[in-house]
């Protein structure tokens, strides 16, 4: 029975009750009553039972070997499991014969296809796998491009855009940039000044994915690694073939293909539209990522690093990864107004860009705390005679395997390095303390000393938000409940 039958029926019965209240009795009437809710309800969940179950069997066909997996419980988020690795090692990643991109999770690999935007053609990347390559376009970037390249630092008054240094800061100037002028853009020459940065930006990005391809995240997090990679593929793959646009007369073109059929897809609501594609990379590094398990993508970068064989370019790989994430989610939000203005649909531009402020916002104040001169040296001294990049005094890392300083200036774990006279752990105390491990706060998390628990105000998430999570973003340090322990002084 469909949902206009049940309500026309629920009408009909209210009406006839209605007509015979004066010949029952008010008790009748309510029981009557009662019953009908239960079977409409009961109709209702039969209905929603068999819509579901079409949806599943519309979007999912898992014939023979393969199995639908939906890791973030997102019904488009959907990866395939397939028999055998195809004679690949646990954590390798690799194309298929058949266009999808898989890593091995041995005895089995999980894989999603690769589909590219018109305007792009599918082909093997210098890592094996899937991506998709743009038909280039013959314009060039212009002189002001060029200029911003070389002096990136200077450029606008936003804090996250002043504070950003190297690469990152290289990519927060194009994508302020952006950001500034996107929403106003309307003549050939305005725009065209647009899709100078979005190619500077394209190009940044494309350079920065080659660099950090050897950051893995560990055996741990296959699924999340190739789901990770499914994204930011679609987001390159949009932000290449707009890069290749030309604009005349106002309007874009993308020669020999439809750019309406292009803004229809980017636009489209399922897994591979850009707002899907975007949710998911901002699920992914935004603090407490429910994806990594409480961690966000940047964290457990930073601990692949700071206990890896790379520890010396930590500096260096972690400026590169947060500069690749913020240019993809600036990228996509370009992208995501660009289609909109080739749709016709002015009208929606300006709350997307005032989206885009304020989702760069958030995560660009997390990303900088991972691209700050650290406190901490590769060589594993400490103390007041080894300096750290921060010209202070280093200290150990919390995080790392060697998280106490002995008193001969050395990081390490055992009782001379963490228990002695003399001796500095610089890791949260056990015991005892007032802020937890799992970074919740206030009223109904105690914490060691049994009180609600606050945010370690030296840390690196000092202020507890409304929803009691520490962290470290403007929804966590300015708001009106929010509280900051870095400025109580404590």
């Amino acid at each position: 029975m469909g949902v206009i039958a049940v309500t026309f029926l629920a009408l009909g019965c209210a009406a006839l009750l209605s007509a015979s209240s004066s010949a029952e009795t008010n008790q009748k009437q309510a029981e009557a009553v009662h019953l009908l809710e239960n079977r409409l309800l009961q109709i209702l969940e039969e209905l929603d039972d068999k819509t579901q179950q079409q949806d599943v069997d519309e979007r999912v066909d898992t014939g023979g070997e393969e199995d639908a997996l939906s890791i973030r419980g997102q019904p488009e988020d959907v990866l395939t499991r397939k028999q055998g690795c195809e004679g690949h090692q646990t954590g390798d990643q690799w194309g298929s014969s058949d266009h999808g991109n898989c890593i091995c999770e041995a005895p089995d690999r999980l894989c999603y296809h690769v589909d590219c935007l018109l305007g792009s053609k599918i082909a093997k990347d210098s890592n094996d796998l899937w991506a998709c390559e743009v038909v280039s376009s013959k314009r060039g970037i212009t002189g002001s491009a060029v200029a911003m390249d070389k002096g990136m630092e200077q450029f606008t008054g936003r804090e996250i855009f002043s504070i950003a240094t190297g690469v990152f800061g290289v990519v927060s100037a194009i994508v302020g940039f952006t950001v500034d002028r996107i929403e106003s853009a309307q003549t050939t020459d305005q725009l065209n000044e647009i899709q100078d940065q979005i190619r500077q930006l394209d190009r940044k990005v494309d350079e920065l994915a080659q660099s950090v391809s050897d950051l893995q995240l560990g055996q741990e997090y296959l699924q999340q690694v190739i789901l990770y990679g499914r994204d930011e593929m679609r987001l390159r793959n949009m932000l290449d073939t707009q890069a290749k646009m030309q604009i005349s007369n106002g309007l874009y073109e993308l020669p020999g293909k439809n750019v309406q059929a292009w803004a229809d897809s980017v636009l489209s609501h399922g897994s591979d539209g850009v707002d899907q594609v975007l949710y998911n990379l901002l699920d992914m590094v935004k603090p407490h990522s429910g994806v990594f398990g409480g961690k966000s993508l940047m964290e457990i970068c930073h601990l692949r690093l700071i206990n890896g064989d790379n520890r010396d370019k930590y500096t260096e790989k972690m400026q590169q990864k947060a500069a690749q994430i913020y240019g993809l989610i600036g990228g996509g939000y370009s992208v995501w107004i660009t289609a909109l203005r080739i749709k016709g649909r002015a009208s929606d531009i300006p709350a997307k860009t005032e989206e885009m402020k304020s989702e760069l916002n958030t995560v660009g104040t997390s990303l900088l705390e991972y691209t700050k001169p650290k406190n901490w040296r590769t060589d594993w001294h400490c103390g007041s005679a080894y300096p750290a990049d921060n010209g202070e005094a280093a200290k150990c890392h919390p995080d790392s395997k060697f998280p106490c300083c002995s008193p001969h200036n050395w990081c390490g774990n055992t009782a001379d390095h963490c228990s002695c006279s003399g001796c500095v752990d610089y890791r949260a105390p056990q015991g005892k303390g007032s802020w937890r491990a799992d970074l919740r706060c206030g009223a109904g998390f105690p914490a060691p000393n049994g009180q609600p628990a606050q945010c370690d105000p030296d840390g690196k998430y000092p202020c507890c938000a409304p929803s009691k999570w520490c962290g470290n973003t403007v929804a966590h340090c300015d708001c009106n409940d929010c509280v900051d322990y870095s400025s109580l002084g404590l």
